[in-house]
């Protein structure tokens, strides 16, 4: 094993080809490599709706895209690309196979990755395509029930092991002023009151016997327990069948990108889903605290600084509530269950994080 000479190292690629809130969680072990390395050109290759997630972040100076989807030609193409762009480092955040072989084809002297125990061929071949393959027994301790490091934690251990130096930093994420603007637009076109809420609308709310008449029920609990607040709900994609029930419910139509207010006794609540990534951020930025299933959103608000209620199912909650828990933001941790139960913590996680933010 050897580790990094900062001095020899001035291109690096960053490999992250899953899911927003991963990428997010990145962010601390990106910024301690720029930091490690101030000189370096800094590449982050990244799935396709996540090129945009990070685009104009200061500690990157580069973003390319990867989409594991790509027809077998496309992708012999890019790695056969790769190996031309003479990379000193590649860095490994994604523990999936393709993308340790992607790190091979880089010919970086370094290529560290992160790797699970419990995934037998990805250790066979990491030998062969890694230079530094940091092993965590993740899967050990899912299958006894136990807490396990947190992701972010995983990842600047992966930096250590390189030899270059590590902070556990607060997540982050560019807000350009355009989306900043267009989020304070539509607060105020639709009258939105200043002391805003957020809830991500995930698919997982509608399971374990929750119905879109519970969801609009607890809308109209958040607001009646905050008063003078407004609620922002936002979907996307993958919430195409939750939308739909609340098309049913509400008697509307949503359309994508287009907010739509909803009047209720209690409150005004805006729903906005399907939006540029950096709209999304912006409409989040607005608010004061945000409720979230254990999903990108969550991991949005708190590298917005934002205090998270955050839900994980019962049956992966040690796991999923100590990998994935808002990082270095004020929250409140639950465990979700029946609708009555859940969503009187839910208000009590909120009154808590309202009057400290």
């Amino acid at each position: 094993m050897f580790h990094v000479n900062p001095a020899e190292v001035q291109k690096v690629l960053i490999i992250r080809i899953d899911k927003v809130g991963d990428l997010l969680l990145s962010t601390p072990a990106i910024r301690s490599i720029r930091d490690s390395l101030p000189g370096a050109e800094l590449t982050l290759l990244a799935a396709p709706y996540n090129a945009s997630v990070l685009e104009g972040w200061d500690a990157l100076d580069k973003i390319m895209v990867y989409d594991r989807s790509w027809p077998s030609h496309k992708k012999r193409a890019f790695a056969a690309n790769l190996g031309r762009q003479s990379y000193d480092m590649c860095v490994v955040l994604s523990p999936v196979s393709c993308a340790y072989h992607l790190a091979k084809k880089t010919g970086a002297r370094v290529r560290a990755g992160i790797l699970y125990s419990g995934r037998i061929i990805p250790r066979l071949l990491a030998p062969f395509l890694l230079t530094h393959p940091l092993v965590f027994n993740i899967d050990r301790a899912v299958k006894n029930g136990a807490p396990v490091l947190h992701e972010v934690e995983q990842m600047l251990e992966l930096v250590r092991f390189t030899g270059l130096s590590a902070a556990e930093t607060p997540l982050e994420v560019p807000v350009t002023g355009r989306d900043a603007e267009w989020a304070q637009h539509i607060i105020a076109e639709h009258g939105m009151a200043e002391n805003l809420i957020g809830l991500h609308l995930s698919f997982k709310w509608l399971s374990s016997g929750w119905t879109a008449e519970d969801m609009a029920g607890l809308f109209k609990m958040i607001l009646d327990a905050v008063p003078g607040s407004s609620l922002l709900v936002t979907y996307g994609p993958a919430e195409a069948d939750a939308i739909c029930r609340f098309e049913n419910y509400y008697r509307i139509k949503l359309t994508d990108g287009n907010p739509c207010l909803i009047a209720t006794d209690k409150g005004k609540i805006l729903l906005a889903g399907n939006l540029p990534f950096g709209r999304w951020a912006g409409l989040l930025q607005k608010c004061r605290l945000v409720v979230s299933p254990d999903t990108g959103s969550l991991h949005l608000a708190a590298a917005l600084g934002k205090p998270v209620v955050a839900l994980y199912e019962r049956d992966t909650f040690n796991h999923c509530s100590s990998q994935w828990s808002p990082w270095k933001v004020p929250s409140s941790i639950i465990a979700r269950s029946d609708f009555n139960t859940t969503s009187a913590k839910i208000l009590q996680g909120i009154r808590q994080l309202y009057d400290d933010a």
